[in-house]
């Protein structure tokens, strides 16, 4: 499972260079934000983009209504995406299909080594899917946590297709 659905959780940070599963060509790609208005605080180190957001990073893109980056010594610390819903997509090294997924928030902890999808969280690569109310990814560890939200109808659900057989 790691191979696809962790990989697919890392995905969502598209302008992010820990973003492991990424093309090697995107992190060498220029990052482009587009949104109706920008505020950046150089003295604080925090960028805030409101108003359909998007970000292009070669085949990474993440949409949004809001994208806050704090970058304070300029690394970043941590970036918060919301939207209804923010939404990635990108292409990881070695694999023919696009990692698509979202949530109402996408959190990257630099700091912490972990993204946080939360808010009807869905992670997608092919056919395999991981939804629910919120999706931990620890990029030290590779795991990858799904947890369900208050309600019944909020559990985690976990599809995964079959693959075909290696065997002779």
């Amino acid at each position: 499972m790691k191979s696809r659905l962790a990989e697919a959780a890392v995905s969502g940070w598209l302008l992010l260079p820990l973003a492991a599963g990424a093309l090697e060509s995107d992190r060498q790609q220029p990052v482009s934000i587009e949104a109706d208005r920008a505020e950046l605080d150089q003295s604080s180190g925090v960028g805030v983009y409101t108003g359909g957001v998007v970000v292009v990073q070669g085949s990474m893109r993440l949409e949004a209504d809001r994208l806050e980056i704090k970058s304070p010594g300029g690394g970043i610390e941590s970036a918060v995406a919301t939207g209804r819903p923010a939404r990635f997509k990108q292409r990881p090294e070695g694999h023919q299909e696009d990692v698509v997924g979202g949530g109402q928030q996408i959190d990257y902890l630099a700091t912490e080594a972990r993204v946080i999808l939360t808010g009807e969280a869905w992670v997608t690569q092919a056919e395999d899917t991981v939804r629910g109310a919120r999706i931990e990814y620890d990029l030290e560890s590779d795991q990858i946590q799904a947890l369900r939200g208050p309600g019944d109808q909020d559990r985690v659900q976990i599809i995964l297709q079959p693959r075909p057989s290696t065997d002779n």
